[in-house]
């Protein structure tokens, strides 16, 4: 069997096998990230005062994203279902739970008595701190509120619908705590794998195009670079890897100066790798090297620009739905941009290539005349 023909088997079967692998990609799910404690503590009111100013819990967020924050505390054995059975002036206290980040800034606040409730935001990745502090009557709760959470206004407000005068002198309860904290994305399929998945699809997929078209433009397999070409290739390599050195630097930079979000860091690097390919593609193009010696490239030029334009519809598709980024970073749908971007710089190179051949071919004609 000729060489030509089994790169194209090989490629084909390996186009294949990353096709068929295409559910098993998408059925791989990252484990939601997800967080629960459990405690229990003794409160106690006398004389209307308290032993105990507040108790606290630390999470942590992995990933900067939607989560859902739950929130139980309630009297032992008293159950979410029975929280409207709670006589909170029997309690004796009133609850204010406070969300911090690391930087001590107030992300979250609620007041209650007895309650279970939950709470869906945006968190940056980090350390949080949830703090429930105690109020037995109205001067100590309306200090409290002006100075951390709200306007005296709302403070008093609050003050007027609670009803501290009511509350419980003398009481003891044991608290049943239970803080919940998980991402609103369930199952989220790795960014990274796909990524991976879909660039050696598509290498795979120019092989076969390119073994196909290379087979069509000499069936016996003998096209070969000349020297000139081979330096000139291997200039493009180095070009293209300094460039690509120079922009993951740039990218690592941007990333731990905090210049740009942690999201942006994935992109970079893959625009790292599409700027150095890019270079060395066009550099190779414009050196008439990208293509062996007496090689067809008119059928490589029409099926770059549909590859091109195919990709490039994907891409607004993907901007129209708002799919191309998450949480305020693009993410492994970019990829479709950066291709179309990449078809579209191969395309014009070999337009100019060609335009500029056929100028100095005409050139040379007008000196032999």
């Amino acid at each position: 069997m000729k060489k030509a023909n089994i790169k194209i088997i090989i490629s084909a079967v390996v186009l294949l096998l990353l096709a068929c692998c295409a559910p098993f990609i998408f059925l791989y799910k990252s484990p939601q990230d997800k967080c629960v404690q459990k405690w229990t503590n003794q409160i106690n009111v006398t004389d209307g005062k308290l032993d105990t100013e507040k108790t606290e819990a630390d999470f942590t967020v992995s990933n900067a994203g939607e989560y859902t924050i739950c929130f139980s505390f309630l009297p032992e054995a008293v159950v979410k279902e029975d929280v409207m059975t709670v006589d909170m002036n029997d309690i004796g206290f009133l609850t204010t739970v406070v969300i911090e980040n690391a930087k001590g800034e107030i992300e979250y606040t609620s007041t209650a008595g007895a309650v279970f409730l939950d709470t869906t935001m945006f968190l940056d990745a980090g350390t949080y701190t949830v703090t429930y502090y105690y109020h037995s009557n109205a001067d100590d709760f309306k200090a409290f509120a002006t100075r951390n959470l709200c306007s005296e206004r709302a403070a008093e407000e609050i003050v007027a619908n609670t009803g501290f005068d009511a509350f419980s002198k003398n009481a003891s309860n044991t608290m049943a705590y239970e803080l919940t904290v998980f991402s609103t994305k369930e199952d989220n399929t790795h960014s990274a794998l796909i990524i991976l998945w879909a660039i050696a699809l598509g290498i795979s997929c120019g092989m076969l195009v390119g073994f196909i078209f290379r087979k069509a433009d000499d069936p016996e397999g003998k096209q070969k670079y000349d020297e000139r070409q081979k330096i000139e290739q291997g200039r493009g390599y180095r070009i293209g890897f300094i460039a690509t050195m120079i922009s993951l630097l740039v990218s690592f930079i941007l990333h731990g100066t905090k210049i740009l979000p942690a999201g942006y860091l994935g992109f970079l690097v893959i625009l790292s790798m599409f700027i150095g390919a890019s270079i060395v593609i066009v550099y190779w193009i414009w050196h008439e090297c990208y293509f062996a010696i007496n090689e067809n490239s008119k059928r490589f030029l029409i099926f770059i620009g549909i590859f091109g334009i195919i990709n490039m519809v994907i891409s607004v598709i993907n901007i129209m739905n708002g799919w191309m980024f998450e949480n305020g970073a693009p993410n492994f749908r970019c990829t479709n941009l950066l291709i179309a971007v990449l078809s579209l710089e191969i395309f014009i190179a070999l337009l100019a290539r060609r335009m500029a051949n056929k100028k100095l071919e005409a050139a040379e004609e007008e000196e032999e005349e």
